[in-house]
C-alpha cells in the first residue's frame, strides 16, 4: 500500500452527562490532514433500555450504536480504525479493518528497534527518534500473523505527523459541535 493511499479514522465516544453519550470520528490523510468528520448527536437511552442493558448499556451505547453508525457513515476506504480512550472500544468487529489503540507513553526510547512486544496483543512502537514510543493495543482475541501489516503504516504516518495527536482534534472539535448544538 502507497503512502498517499494510507488513511486512519480516529473514534472517540464520551459521556456528556449521566446516561448522555456522543461520538465522532476524524478519518485523516497520512499526514494527518482531514478527509472526513462524522459525529452523532447524543444518544440518550431510554428507561426500558437502562433496565434491559444494565451494567452493559455503556457499552452496548459505545459500541453498537455509536460505532456502527459512525463507521457505516464514513466514504473513504481506511487503513486502520484507531481507539484512544477506551481500551473496551477494542471490542468493536469491523469486517476489513483492524481496531487498534494508540495511546502515548514515558517509557524510554527503543534502541535498535522499530517495535517491541509487550504482550501478545500489546506492542511499543518507536516512531520518532526523539520520543517516547507509542502504545499500540489490539485485542486479545485478535490473532495476528504479521504485525508489520499493521505497525508498518502506523510508522509511515508518524515520520510525517504525531501519529496520536488527531485524538486531540476530533475531541476538541466534538465538545464545540456539543455545545453549539445545545
Amino acid at each position: 500500500m502507497s503512502l498517499e493511499d494510507l488513511k486512519f479514522a480516529y473514534i472517540i465516544t464520551s459521556v456528556l452527562s449521566q446516561n448522555t453519550f456522543a461520538g465522532a470520528i476524524l478519518v485523516t490523510d497520512y499526514k494527518g490532514f482531514p478527509l472526513e468528520f462524522k459525529y452523532t448527536d447524543p444518544v440518550v437511552p431510554t428507561k426500558i433500555q437502562q433496565v434491559l442493558y444494565g451494567n452493559e448499556l455503556e457499552n452496548y451505547i459505545k459500541l453498537d450504536v455509536i460505532c456502527d453508525n459512525l463507521v457505516s457513515e464514513i466514504t473513504d476506504k481506511v487503513h486502520a480504525i484507531i481507539y484512544v480512550q477506551d481500551e473496551y472500544l477494542l471490542n468493536y468487529k469491523s469486517d476489513n479493518i483492524p481496531v487498534i489503540r494508540l495511546s502515548r507513553t514515558n517509557t524510554p526510547q527503543l534502541k535498535n528497534q522499530k517495535y517491541n512486544k509487550v504482550k501478545d496483543s500489546e506492542y511499543l512502537v518507536q516512531i520518532s527518534a526523539v520520543a517516547s514510543p507509542v502504545r499500540v493495543q489490539l485485542a486479545e482475541k485478535n490473532n495476528v500473523d504479521n504485525i508489520d501489516k499493521l505497525i508498518n503504516p502506523i510508522l509511515q504516518a508518524g515520520s510525517y505527523v504525531d501519529i496520536c495527536e488527531p485524538f486531540d482534534r476530533i475531541s476538541k472539535t466534538l465538545e464545540l459541535v456539543v455545545k453549539q448544538n445545545a
